[in-house]
């Protein structure tokens, strides 16, 4: 697990806070911390320290699934590989929420089919 190592960094952690809002998708969570990233490119945060900040920020149920998803091992990732990682779970879970248009179309007919075997 990383640590903040200086008052200053300290500081600026709990001025983050918590990452995550309540019911908040995990994209949608990426996304905005990118996005608050990327809006000051001259941050001067290391990335272990980016992902140091995002991990503790995340709700324990959506540490666990990351946890899960990656072997038990994100936090000991090279910074990059974690950021990468993030930024792949972020990319995958935008399907996790939307049905599977095939699937959903399949189930719908399945019944039908059922009944015009039995002849009903």
């Amino acid at each position: 697990m990383f640590v903040i190592h200086s008052k200053r960094e300290a500081k600026e952690y709990s001025e983050l806070g918590l990452i995550c809002k309540l019911n908040e998708k995990f994209y949608e969570c990426w996304k905005r911390y990118m996005e608050a990233i990327n809006a000051c490119p001259h941050h001067g945060f290391d990335t272990w320290l980016l992902v140091s900040y995002f991990y503790d920020g995340m709700f324990s149920s959506m540490k666990q699934l990351l946890e899960t998803i990656c072997g038990r091992d994100l936090m000991s990732k090279n910074p990059e590989e974690a950021m990468d990682f993030l930024s792949y779970v972020a990319e995958v879970s935008r399907g996790w929420d939307e049905p599977n248009k095939g699937e959903a179309g399949k189930n719908k007919s399945q019944p039908n089919a059922f009944n015009a075997k039995v002849g009903m």
